[in-house]
């Protein structure tokens, strides 16, 4: 989608409602939603995930897609996906709302204030159902997407990875950062890159979207400025065999955007630029319910 939003005045644009909704964001009770704020954990914020839209109205989740913490709104966007497909599984593939789906990506980049990679906008697209809660999205390879990389994202593609040890080297053209591996990543595969004049962002994963190292490294003297989290699916799916992932790293202002998805998972986490600090997480994950 190629668009530009402003975060003020946001009109939520969800179809099935009788009139579009703009409002201001903040303007929703922020009180009643301050707990889905700094979660310690994936568990604590499914959990916040459950108590926010146990029991509401559609209308009610239509207006939390205003609210002044974008994690809220994201997820809020998300719950009306969910809401156009039946909530019990079913052994044939139902239809995933596509209106849906675009008023989803649309609220999206009202949110992160920038375009969101192209792959990843025509993987959630694509997304399939057995239900409420088993949407997945199919390969990039089947859904035949070749390259649809911008000039400036294949100028910071990762040329050489040598994963799967500790520490690792990841080679973006002539340079090469040797990372040390956090002790609670065993098995790691891939890595995605974001170059500026003074730092090198690098999101190291594997090929399920399980949590992950995000580092941030000076890029003349390779020194780690700091180490953070990238929780994905957060761990809450039991997996079985492998699977793909793709991971693709965005810089607006102060912020670093990643924007990831795999068969069964789609997320954003938005991290400062400066710190590391999360500044807030959404994932399709928390809303499975074994984990309620």
């Amino acid at each position: 989608m190629r668009r530009t939003a402003s975060l003020i005045g946001i009109v939520v644009l969800f179809p099935g409602f009788a009139r579009p909704i703009a409002r201001e964001v903040g303007t929703e009770n922020a009180d009643q939603t301050r707990a889905m704020s700094a979660p310690h954990s994936p568990v604590q914020l499914a959990r916040r995930y459950t108590h926010l839209f146990a029991g509401v109205t559609d209308d009610r989740v239509r207006r939390l897609a205003t609210h002044v913490d974008s994690g809220v709104a994201l997820a809020a966007g998300w719950e009306l996906v969910r809401r156009t497909l039946p909530p019990d599984k079913h052994p044939m593939n139902v239809p995933v709302s596509r209106d849906f789906l675009v008023g989803f990506l649309k609220l999206v980049e009202a949110r992160t204030q920038l375009e969101v990679p192209r792959r990843w906008e025509a993987i959630v697209q694509s997304a399939r159902a057995h239900g409420r809660n088993n949407i997945w999205f199919p390969t990039p390879e089947d859904l035949k997407l070749g390259d649809r990389t911008t000039e400036d994202e294949r100028e910071t593609q990762v040329v050489k990875v040598a994963l799967g040890r500790d520490p690792c080297a990841v080679t973006v053209r002539d340079r090469t950062w040797i990372l040390a591996l956090p002790p609670s990543m065993r098995r790691v595969e891939k890595a995605s890159v974001k170059l500026t004049k003074a730092t090198v962002y690098v999101a190291i994963y594997g090929s399920r979207p399980v949590p992950y190292a995000l580092y941030a490294v000076d890029h003349h003297t390779h020194n780690v400025k700091w180490l953070s989290r990238v929780w994905g699916s957060g761990g809450l799916i039991t997996y079985l065999g492998y699977g793909w992932h793709e991971v693709e790293l965005r810089i607006h202002h102060d912020k670093l955007f990643v924007f990831g998805v795999s068969d069964d998972a789609v997320y954003i986490e938005v991290f400062d630029v400066d710190t590391g600090r999360n500044l807030y997480r959404f994932s399709d994950a928390y809303f499975e319910p074994e984990i309620r």
